[in-house]
């Protein structure tokens, strides 16, 4: 009786655990599989048999992109572009998020919807527009044009966001400090604000790991080399004869190390973010 329980228990733990398992080792190889093919030669790293464990690691590929490829300016650039449109994107949903929040008008949730309905449609079906409009504003190869477009894209959600994290704080909060002497607004960047920091600082990293990653808006909109942002400048390691894998592979960790340490910081307030926004 006791074996059969034993049994039942191993069972259950492995049906419990094993598709788990499973299905981490399918979202981690990709991650791994580029770490190892930035340590591996150039020269070997589409030669079969396919090393899956290249030992010892060759980082001749992180030097080469760090020195050669212009990795400091794509840096820079990138930087430029992710902090642009983080200061935007958070101060828009900090205002339209506390409006929406705390105001009932008609068609508010019409327009709710419609925040989230404008992360279905691809950034490719703007780009032609896109292109005719920073023309006209005389922004077009600058990295401005790369900032606007993907701060639009982005602060529908972050607004959505920012609705979640206040709809958890207490109106009597705001009430009293306005009741105290504050008017709106000093009671909600007094008071409001301070209960809401995680939901800022999680609408900030989000903001700006969406830039950071952007590829397809800074590469149709920024012509001039100086200007490209990291995933831009990758690209030019993709040739009309060679592709450098191993360079790509090694840019590409680079360029991933901010953005990971980002989102591991702020992933349990993107969580309650999200939860508050659905509760609301």
């Amino acid at each position: 009786m006791i074996v059969g329980k034993k049994r039942n228990t191993l069972t259950r733990r492995f049906v419990f655990w094993f598709p788990r398992v499973v299905f981490l080792l399918f979202i981690l190889f990709p991650f791994y599989w580029t770490l190892a093919t930035a340590v591996k030669p150039e020269s070997v790293v589409l030669r079969l048999p396919l090393d899956y464990a290249p030992w010892p690691p060759i980082f001749d590929s992180f030097i080469n992109v760090w020195n050669n490829l212009g990795f400091e300016r794509f840096f820079y650039s990138s930087v430029q572009l992710a902090g642009g449109v983080l200061l935007v994107v958070t101060s828009t949903a900090i205002l339209a998020g506390y409006a929406m929040a705390r105001f009932r008008f008609r068609g508010m949730y019409a327009v709710l919807i419609l925040f989230l309905v404008t992360q279905m449609f691809p950034a490719i079906l703007f780009l032609v527009p896109l292109v005719f409009i920073t023309k006209f504003l005389g922004i077009f190869n600058t990295i401005w044009a790369a900032i606007w477009p993907q701060a639009a894209h982005t602060t529908p959600f972050c607004t959505v966001m920012m609705i979640g994290f206040y709809r958890g704080v207490p109106r009597e909060l705001e009430e009293a400090a306005m009741i105290d002497g504050c008017n709106r607004f000093t009671a909600l960047f007094r008071v409001i604000l301070p209960a809401v920091l995680p939901g800022v600082v999680a609408t900030a990293i989000f903001a700006f790991i969406d830039a950071w990653n952007a590829f397809l808006v800074p590469f149709v909109l920024i012509n001039d080399d100086n200007h490209w942002p990291l995933t831009v400048g990758l690209n030019r390691l993709l040739s009309e004869y060679e592709i450098l894998w191993s360079g790509i592979c090694a840019g590409s960790v680079l360029a991933l190390i901010p953005a990971f340490i980002f989102f591991a910081y702020i992933q349990k307030y993107l969580i309650r973010g999200l939860a508050g926004a659905v509760k609301g």
